[in-house]
């Protein structure tokens, strides 16, 4: 009941949202992310970048790590699977690092 709940929610929020996330889980070339203030929703991250890939991925996020993320496909817009996908900004400084984090 939660769980569709929560997708229904995350299906709801239109594409190029900035919400907060809470890092769940990290592999290595994408990380789980949860939605708290959207029902828990669980979306999916991608740890590298266009323009930057990280040897190990816990240089970008760790788990329980607060984030600032985008919104770019979800079930509405026709996203694979239905899936939340989402996208965490690299800040300044072109560091890298853990982009957004709150």
């Amino acid at each position: 009941k939660k769980r569709k709940a929560a997708a229904a929610a995350a299906s709801n929020l239109p594409v190029g949202t900035r919400v907060t996330a809470e890092v769940e889980l990290v592999k290595p070339e994408y990380a789980v992310l949860s939605l708290p203030d959207h029902g828990g929703a669980v979306g999916f991250a991608p740890v590298h970048t266009l323009n930057r890939r990280y040897a190990d991925a816990s240089e970008r996020f760790t788990p329980n790590q607060r984030v600032s993320a985008i919104i770019v496909a979800n079930a509405a817009s026709g996203s694979p699977g239905g899936r939340l996908l989402l996208t965490v900004p690299l800040t300044g400084g072109g560091g890298g690092g853990a982009g957004g984090a709150d």
